[in-house]
């Protein structure tokens, strides 16, 4: 008894500690646009649409981070 409570235990605790990830582990994407930060917000929203439609939700499994190139697509 004392080993299946136990084991129930194990399996409780590293549950709960993979559903509390901190978000700074997060796998990190960058996405680079060569519009700027105003022009774009609907390509932005659909690119988190796209993500989400494959399981990947921005704070729940990965991170985003945009970076703009201001019209210089050099």
């Amino acid at each position: 008894m004392k080993a299946i409570f136990a084991a129930l235990a194990i399996w409780v605790g590293a549950t709960i500690s993979t559903l509390a990830q901190d978000a700074g582990r997060l796998p990190l994407v960058g996405v680079m646009v060569t519009g700027t930060a105003a022009t774009i917000p609907a390509a932005r929203t659909r690119f988190r649409e796209a993500l989400a439609a494959l399981g990947d939700v921005e704070g729940r499994n990965l991170r985003l981070d945009f970076r703009f190139a201001e019209g210089d697509a050099k």
